[in-house]
């Protein structure tokens, strides 16, 4: 099943801890993107949550840029304890004592003064994410992860059912281009023919002429481009309703070889008619990749 890259999802639970009821608030939001990226804001209390968090955010959506924000009600966890670095602070106080003396002043560097100054204090350890209460915050987390899922797949479907009708659309496009290729190379053969033996009367030379005729011809040939052309719309058929979890990349490219081919195809006729279905394609290959570029 496709699923879309971009996607809403919110939920508010109350949870109890210690006997107290707790709100905790999930909202995410994704859209497009190359990689997966993923921006996450937590409340103090549940800081230590953000590895935890984004690992299950990559495991369910594996592409795209997610907004994930998480608020719980301010409780009292155990304190974290804290480490003095004392390389640190002896740096600050002989710095300190330096300018004192270079530059004569009169203030003493106090107790609170070094306290707040970075580096002084670093956390002894992280706590580990094994509490009931991580684990229910995680739990409901992976509830809001299933509805985001499910919120792309229901867009999945839409952007599926646009590129159905386009890669039929573009069948229908090549099938006449194909149909209308036999009487322009017809009619160009004649033309080609017809000025090579014009060319061939005035110089009095044979030698050459069909060569010149073939040469003319090929340059006009687009069989192989239409043959490889129709072997990309069937390819991308086969994306389209495989199980594959990332099909977005392989689409894009897929589409970026139906370009160059119809390109090449434009180049080499100068039909109005033919020229004029080279335009439609080129418009609905270009629909095609702005809707790949949101597949997952």
């Amino acid at each position: 099943m496709l699923s879309s890259m971009t996607g809403y999802a919110a939920h508010k639970t109350i949870i109890t801890h210690k006997k107290k009821k707790l709100t905790l608030t999930i909202v995410m939001k994704s859209v497009n993107a190359r990689f997966f990226e993923c921006s996450v804001r937590l409340s103090s209390s549940i800081n230590h949550l953000e590895t935890a968090s984004t690992k299950k955010c990559k495991e369910k959506l594996l592409r795209g840029t997610i907004s994930l924000s998480m608020y719980l009600d301010q409780i009292d966890l155990e304190p974290q304890s804290y480490q003095l670095v004392d390389e640190m602070a002896q740096l600050y106080v002989k710095a300190a004592k330096k300018l004192k003396k270079d530059f004569k002043l009169d203030d003493d560097i106090s107790l609170n003064t070094l306290m707040r100054l970075p580096g002084m204090f670093v956390e002894s350890s992280e706590r580990e994410v094994d509490s009931p209460l991580d684990n229910t915050i995680l739990s409901a987390l992976d509830e809001v992860v299933e509805k985001l899922h499910q919120a792309r797949l229901i867009e999945g479907k839409t952007i599926y059912a646009d590129l159905k009708k386009h890669v039929t659309d573009l069948t229908n496009h090549i099938n006449e281009i194909s149909k209308s290729v036999e009487q322009v190379i017809a009619a160009r053969k004649e033309l080609v023919v017809k000025t090579v033996e014009e060319v061939v009367l005035q110089t009095a030379s044979t030698e050459s002429f069909f060569d010149i005729v073939q040469q003319q011809l090929d340059r006009l040939d687009i069989h192989e481009e239409l043959m490889r052309f129709k072997t990309h719309l069937v390819l991308i058929q086969s994306v389209l309703d495989s199980h594959e979890p990332e099909k977005g990349k392989k689409i894009d490219f897929v589409l970026q070889e139906l370009l160059r081919e119809i390109s090449t195809i434009s180049a080499k006729s100068s039909d109005a008619l033919i020229s004029n279905r080279v335009i439609d394609v080129k418009t609905l290959l270009e629909k095609c990749r702005e809707q790949s570029h949101n597949i997952v």
